[in-house]
Parts: structure tokens; sequence; C-alpha cells
């Protein structure tokens, strides 16, 4: 079906063995003059790497911490005062917002890796939920089985 390529190409030369042999020297060059430098200032680059991590500390906590997204705001239901449609009308908003988390969740167990606002948000969303169906439950009306 489909004919054989035979390659022509040396084994022993690889893309790295070539990258080496090509760039090999300003690697050794630049670690020379690293390790020159580590050994003639090691505590002030000790300092500086304590400094650049406290700093990223700073930063991560800070200025480049994500705000949350709101899920879903939802208003509770009417409670036992309601009578009626307004109940209907509850649970109805109550299952609406339940199926908007449901999809939310969804998305976000779709992603391959979670990160730290989307562990957060699974979280926030998952207590919703569990909230939602508790109001759901509560305001569905006890069905009696007697026999009169």
């Amino acid at each position: 079906m489909f004919r054989k390529i035979t390659s022509n190409r040396d084994p022993g030369k690889t893309l790295g063995s070539e990258l080496k042999r090509e760039f090999g020297i300003y690697f050794e060059r630049g670690g020379k003059k690293s390790r020159h430098l580590l050994e003639k200032y090691p505590r002030q680059v000790f300092a500086l790497m304590v400094i650049a991590m406290l700093f990223s500390g700073v930063l991560a906590f800070t200025v480049m911490r994500q705000q949350q997204k709101p899920i879903l705001k939802v208003k509770n239901a009417p409670q036992s005062t309601a009578s009626g449609f307004g109940q209907i009308i509850g649970t109805a908003n109550a299952l609406q917002a339940l199926w908007a988390t449901q999809q939310q969740v969804d998305l976000l167990l779709k992603k391959d890796t979670l990160t730290h606002a989307d562990s957060l948000t699974l979280n926030h969303a998952l207590t919703q939920m569990e909230s939602l169906r508790a109001l759901i439950q509560k305001s569905r009306p006890t069905i009696n089985n007697s026999n009169h």
C-alpha cells in the first residue's frame, strides 16, 4: 500500500548533538561566568534569591490575586409563609439556579487541570448546589399516603 521510505541520516547525529556542537561553546562560557560570579559573590546572590522569593510571595498574595467570579446569586425562595403560586415560582427559580450551577460545575470538571481559583469556584458551586437542593426538598409538598 505505502512504500517504505529509507533514510540516509547518520544515526549518531541527533538534534541535541548538533545543537551542542553549534552552541556548546556559548553554554560553556555562560556556565563559567555564572560559576565565577557565584563563587565571587555568594552572599549577595543568596540575598538576591531570598529577596526575589519574598517579592514573588508578596505579589502572589496581593497584586496578582484574581478576583473570584460570583457564581450565581440566588435569592432565597419564599419560606413557608408563601402559598401555592409563590412556592411554585420559588422552586422554579431554585431549579433554574441549580441547573446553571450544574452547568458551571460540568465546565470546570471538563478541564484537564484546575487552577486554585477554579478549585475555589468549584467548592463554592458545590456548596451552593447542596443548599439549593435542600431548599427544593423543603419546598416540596409532602404527599399523604393514608387510605381513607
